[in-house]
């Protein structure tokens, strides 16, 4: 008779994964295979009581209402200033780890906000100098995990950079921005400098810019646009028929926020 739960049960699993594993869910697995069971038994219950048959859509839907409550009930997306402690060590201590014998330490996330999938950038900075910067827009990593993958690429595979040393380690200040999601621009008024980032899409050409580099330049609006057309090495009003995109990010530092 266990097999007769096997269909609803392997359906509320399969759920429980894509929560997961869709970009920023921010399910966690815990949730997420309460939820898939919790479908599972309701749907049992259902046709052993009325013998109605609960298709693999109501049971989508019930477990998709449990984990979007979950997901809004314990806001594991807010990340806090002890999440942003705990990631700016991680990621020291994984450049610290990777330039000395090129292997990454286990991460051992200490919040659910750091399992979640989120675009990150981590930038290096010397003194007021950039010393390398790279991330990605999404990702499919846990966040803590994508922040260490964007350190050591930022360390060692900036193009526009020499591979950072382990002696200049300690001289080296490490940034991380986490990004929010993609809003589509259709008014440029939109964009408010200091605030928002952009990205922009054109054939094979994308650039992107975080949203502190519009005021460390000293950019107005116009500029901005400008700025992210020229990153993508497209034309510099190139904004105007191209796919545009703003976002916001929460910065921090070493030293601060």
């Amino acid at each position: 008779h266990l097999l007769d739960y096997a269909p609803v049960v392997l359906n509320g699993l399969a759920y429980a994964a894509l929560y997961v594993f869709v970009p920023n869910r921010s399910v966690a697995w815990r949730d997420a295979l309460i939820g898939g069971f919790i479908a599972a038994i309701l749907g049992e219950v259902v046709k052993g009581t009325f013998g109605v048959f609960v298709s693999r859509g109501v049971v989508r839907s019930v477990y998709g209402a449990f984990a979007e409550g979950v997901a809004d009930g314990h806001d594991p997306g807010r990340v806090t200033e002890d999440d942003y402690r705990a990631l700016l060590t991680l990621a020291r201590d994984t450049l610290a780890r990777y330039l000395a014998d090129a292997s990454v330490p286990r991460s051992e996330p200490s919040s659910d906000a750091l399992r979640q999938r989120r675009g990150v950038f981590v930038t290096l900075w010397r003194g007021d100098d950039l010393r390398g910067c790279i991330g990605s827009i999404t990702d499919s990593r846990p966040l803590d995990v994508a922040v260490q993958r964007a350190a050591v690429l930022a360390a060692t595979d900036d193009p526009r950079f020499f591979p950072v040393t382990r002696d200049e380690l300690d001289a080296l200040r490490i940034e991380i921005s986490i990004l929010g999601p993609l809003e589509p621009v259709d008014d440029v008024d939109d964009i408010e400098v200091g605030v928002h980032g952009l990205l922009i899409r054109s054939g094979l050409h994308q650039g992107l810019l975080l949203p502190q580099v519009a005021p460390d330049a000293g950019w107005d609006r116009d500029g901005f646009l400008r700025g992210v057309c020229a990153k993508a090495g497209l034309p510099h009003d190139a904004w105007q028929t191209a796919e545009l995109f703003r976002f916001t990010a929460e910065v921090f530092e070493e030293g601060g926020t």
